[in-house]
């Protein structure tokens, strides 16, 4: 008995069945079952941040609004801009619509800083 079920995963291992055999539309049955219905959850699939350019970047699609990550690099300038909003959200939206090539509106800007306090970027809601 042992020995039967040992010689049936031997062959399922080393793909020994015939094509066209029911041992072999199983296997493939059972790969398709796994590829098609396994949740992306279990291997950590995300999808990846679309590149725009190397100062920006698409975090997520929430229906209309889009959420951009806007690396620091590109704003040296930030401290002066720091103190004027309306400065910020203008050169931010000239830098996104330059990478973008369409007009957009910005709904919301929030400074990212990293584990040292130093600004890392911005990230920016557009309702487009």
């Amino acid at each position: 008995m042992f020995h039967k079920i040992f010689l049936v995963f031997k062959n399922a291992l080393f793909w020994r069945y015939a094509r066209g055999t029911w041992q072999y539309d199983l296997m493939v049955a059972a790969i398709l079952l796994f590829i098609f219905f396994t949740p992306r959850r279990i291997f950590h699939d995300e999808p990846l941040p679309l590149n725009l350019s190397d100062t920006v970047i698409q975090e997520s699609h929430q229906g209309p609004v889009q959420v951009y990550h806007l690396r620091a690099q590109v704003f040296s300038h930030y401290k002066e801009l720091q103190s004027d909003n309306q400065a910020l959200t203008r050169v931010l939206q000239e830098e996104l619509q330059k990478n973008l090539h369409r007009s957009i509106r910005i709904q919301r800007i929030e400074p990212v800083f990293d584990e040292d306090q130093k600004l890392e970027g911005f990230r920016v809601w557009v309702i487009e």
